[in-house]
């Protein structure tokens, strides 16, 4: 068969660090005169989690330069081999009902880049008629609308009816702040340099038909912001401050008009919606090192600067242990390094932590040895083989630990992964291929030190996977951006629905698959009311398998495994007839699955 791959910032004023990747070597730098900044460009990967009220978010679109992939059943998608800068990149993440997403991170080499992000939930739980006008408050913010002023985005033409209002506020005092505000709070001048903001608040807003189109201001009319600021905040708010709104396809934000300050609120007029932001502007320069530990890079701990304010942001190290980010210039500041695996909480017990700067320039720290205590460290060390005993080229360590995941990517059978763990036992851990779908059984780790795997081979059970065993150019094994969901369309009725995708270099394959389902999922045949699989061979679609009016699809579902917390664990086939719309061939297209099924 053939397989395809596919928090914090504590206190008012905050500046962003992102913690990246690390040159290995010279052999994947690439210089690039195409960018608005003066950048260098390596050659990486790129591995994400995406969650919402810390838990998996499936099935969303990340976007990253020109290439799309989609979050598996865990959240987690993957990015290989593609060019990052070391000055600003931008990966953006879009799920129905939640606001956008947007991580903006920077490389100084090859490596492997981890990203997390927190979406929000997109409620339109407010609403005034288009033709009075109205004034809508949540948390914080209020939005104050004129009268006669909101067109249909697509057509801008004039709208009059109920218009309903998602709205969202990110105060800077929230510790996960980092994760799930769009991008970072880089902001370009007007003369193109990049620049550090200083946030005092955040204000996300969309807006929509009853009908579901989307609404935007109407040119030639503004809306007023008001936001209230945190009173932590309100001695250093100036009396007049800029306004930022977020620019998606660039990840930066962009000066766009003032607000005022009254008592303790600010007034602004905005001309359309997206995210807007009250900030200053400060000097930045980009700040990179390395964190080891007794000669072991520590990988993807969780790492925060902030000056004696307590001021500051967070990230992760890369699969090099190294972080790279741009940070204010000219102030002291201290740094602080915490664990994901229960030896700390960010904010509050670093498990080391040091007074640096200031800096005025660009710095290399170059290595930082912590010393742990071999104790409060587990290294794992070891070869992962496929069932061929081949070195598997691509692959992930997931650990489970009171009930959440931890992914951590590993290549070309090399398994040497070292992270502080003190206070986090017991937990669970397999090794996943994510390019064959098999894996290992669980085994549960009971004490720090080094781990030796020795030779692993990662053949005892098929992971989750949608498999297509027949399209004209082969068969296909979706691995990585996988969804089995419940839901209910605009008429009420249930359905359940199966979505699919996988990429690998200039390879893609997607599949979706939904049949009705009135009850609980049950072990029988259901009938199929859509089917689609396509092939994609660069910017072409080379097959696109449709069933089409008259052609007849069934999916069975052969075994069901409650997992807990509305989660099973099902397997089944299907076999479907239909059509290419590219070539008129009809086709019987087969295929098999094992996949969480979320309720």
């Amino acid at each position: 068969m053939k397989a395809l791959k596919i928090r914090y910032i504590f206190a008012y004023l905050f500046f962003i660090l992102l913690l990246v990747g690390c040159q290995k070597d010279e052999e994947g730098f690439i210089p690039t005169n195409e960018l608005e900044v003066d950048q260098k460009m390596f050659v990486s990967d790129i591995f994400g989690v995406v969650t919402s009220n810390n838990q998996p978010v499936g099935n969303a679109s990340v976007v990253f330069q020109d290439q799309v992939t989609f979050t598996d059943e865990y959240g987690v998608y993957t990015f290989s081999d593609v060019k990052i800068g070391n000055q600003h990149n931008v990966v953006k993440i879009e799920k129905e009902g939640f606001f956008d997403g947007a991580r903006v991170f920077r490389s100084s080499g090859s490596s492997t880049q981890y990203q997390r992000t927190e979406l929000q939930g997109k409620i339109f739980d407010r609403s005034f008629n288009s033709a009075d006008g109205g004034t809508i408050t949540k948390d914080r913010a209020s939005l104050i609308f004129p009268a006669g002023s909101i067109i249909v985005e697509s057509s801008e033409e004039l709208y009059s009816g109920e218009v309903l209002v998602a709205m969202e506020m990110i105060d800077p005092g929230q510790d996960n702040i980092a994760q799930i505000m769009p991008g970072d709070l880089t902001g370009r001048e007007e003369d193109n340099t990049l620049t550090i903001l200083q946030s005092f608040g955040m204000v996300g807003v969309e807006l929509q038909s009853s009908d579901g189109q989307k609404l935007q201001i109407a040119s030639g009319k503004f809306v007023d912001v008001v936001y209230e600021v945190n009173d932590l905040f309100l001695d250093e708010a100036p009396g007049v401050i800029d306004l930022w709104t977020f620019n998606d396809d660039l990840g930066l934000w962009i000066k766009e008009g003032s607000a005022s300050l009254q008592g303790n609120k600010y007034t602004g007029s905005v001309s359309h919606f997206s995210w807007w932001n009250f900030d200053l502007s400060v000097p930045s320069i980009v700040l990179t090192g390395k964190l080891v530990s007794n000669l072991s890079p520590l990988k993807f701990v969780w790492i925060e600067i902030k000056n004696d304010d307590n001021k500051g942001g967070h990230g992760s190290t890369d699969s090099e242990g190294v972080f790279s980010g741009r940070i204010e210039a000219g102030v002291e500041l201290t740094m602080s390094i915490y664990s994901m695996m229960g030896c700390s909480t960010p904010g509050l017990d670093p498990i080391y932590q040091e007074t640096i700067g200031p800096f005025n320039i660009d710095t290399d720290l170059g290595e930082l040895n912590l010393n742990l205590n071999d104790d409060d460290v587990v290294i794992f060390k070891g070869t992962a083989v496929d069932c061929d005993f081949e070195p598997v080229q691509n692959g992930r360590v997931v650990i489970l630990r009171n009930f959440h995941w931890n992914f951590y990517p590993f290549t070309d059978g090399v398994v040497d992964l070292s992270f502080p763990v003190c206070g986090g036992f017991p937990f669970d851990f397999r090794l996943v291929d994510t390019e064959s779908g098999m894996q290992t059984f669980e085994s549960t780790i009971n004490s720090a030190g080094e781990i030796d795997l020795m030779e692993v081979v990662i053949c005892d059970e098929l992971a989750n996977h949608v498999a297509v065993d027949n399209l004209i150019n082969g068969a296909y094994n979706i691995i990585d951006s996988l969804g089995f969901y419940n839901y209910v369309d605009a008429e009420g009725i249930s359905h359940a629905q199966i979505l699919g995708y996988s990429f690998l270099s200039d390879e893609a394959v997607d599949v979706n698959v939904s049949w009705e389902l009135p009850e609980e999922l049950e072990i029988r045949s259901y009938d199929l009311n859509y089917f689609k699989v396509r092939l994609q061979e660069g910017n072409d679609y080379v097959e696109s398998f449709n069933m089409e009016n008259g052609q007849a699809g069934q999916i069975e579902m052969q075994t069901i495994e409650p997992q807990g917390n509305e989660v099973s664990k099902v397997s089944g086939k299907y076999s479907v007839d239909c059509t290419d719309e590219i070539s008129g061939l009809v086709r019987t297209i087969t295929g098999s699955f094992i996949l969480d099924y979320f309720e």
